[in-house]
């Protein structure tokens, strides 16, 4: 299984290159991109349009910035759900035959 530390870093590395996606896509502020990073799990819990008003609502005034940022959840979304069902199937693949043997 995963370490905690590893759990940490994969978290401190995640923002870092978060920060940079938000950074490349225009949001040069960085309250604007802290914020949007506080707001995260929120987001991950909303609506689309909840998402989009909770964005405004964090100062990101472009509506392109806005659709970036529900683009990048929709991509990191994904991504966690790939991860999670990979871990899951090593998982049930490790309590095999052969676990029952040793």
């Amino acid at each position: 299984g995963l370490m905690l530390s590893d759990a940490r870093d994969y978290e401190g590395n995640a923002r870092k290159s978060l920060d940079a996606r938000l950074k490349a896509m225009g949001i040069t502020k960085m309250g604007h991109r802290c914020g949007v990073m506080a707001a995260l799990p929120e987001l991950r819990a909303s609506s689309r349009s909840e998402r989009l008003e909770r964005l405004k609502a964090v100062g990101l005034s472009k509506l392109g910035h806005r659709l970036g940022v529900l683009n990048l959840l929709d991509e990191l979304n994904g991504a966690e759900t790939c991860t999670r069902a990979t871990a899951e199937a090593g998982a049930a693949s490790g309590s095999g035959p052969t676990g029952g043997a040793a």
